[in-house]
């Protein structure tokens, strides 16, 4: 008897502890301030804040200039770029370039439609237009599955048209964690700045 209730009042206790834990993680906004970010310039042509925690990656994909992670807080930002007129004339060629649409809508809508090819699912959450550092810009949140992946994936896209080229800024995380990390997300596009 005497070792069942050693065993409840431990088992008590280990709750009490427990309880005291904040498993709730996940959802809490990540607080950070100007200090825990750092300037990363590429090519001299643009400059982006990223917190401090991410560092460059090799793998995240191969048409990047510009790749940083956090393999541990699943964070993941990535800059994509090319030639605003070298799109322009592919997507005329091809017939899908909307010429009543400004080139970033027209970007945005091109790209958006191939990255949908690699979901098996997807739910968009909102959509806007702004202004980032002087540069028109296209926003657009999203949560989707990609192929081959068992976890929902939440996505913040920033398309920005820059002088000579247009700029495709990824940010993602686990879509568990999207509340977590989507003020960090869209301060990181919000700092994005074209140099030249």
């Amino acid at each position: 008897m005497k070792k069942i209730l050693k065993s409840i009042f431990a088992l008590i206790l280990l709750l009490q502890v427990f309880s005291c834990i904040d498993f709730s993680d996940n959802i809490k906004k990540e607080k950070l301030n100007d200090d825990s970010f750092k300037a990363i310039t590429i090519n001299e042509e643009y400059e982006v804040k990223l917190p401090k925690y991410m560092k460059e990656a090799q793998n995240l994909n191969d048409e990047a200039s510009l790749q940083y992670q956090n393999i541990f807080k699943e964070t993941y930002f990535v800059v994509i770029d090319e030639p605003k007129e070298e799109f322009k004339e592919v997507f005329l060629d091809i017939g899908e370039y909307d010429e009543s649409l400004p080139l970033i809508k027209n970007y945005k809508n091109a790209q958006l439609e191939f990255f949908k090819e690699s979901l098996t699912t997807y739910e968009f959450i909102n959509e806007s237009s702004k202004k980032i550092n002087g540069k028109d810009a296209e926003v657009v949140a999203f949560d989707g599955k990609v192929q081959g992946v068992i976890y929902d994936i939440s996505y913040l896209f920033t398309f920005v048209e820059g002088d000579d080229k247009a700029y495709m800024l990824m940010a993602w995380t686990l879509k568990n964690k999207r509340d977590k990390y989507q003020e960090t997300f869209e301060y990181i596009s919000d700092s994005f700045t074209v140099l030249n």
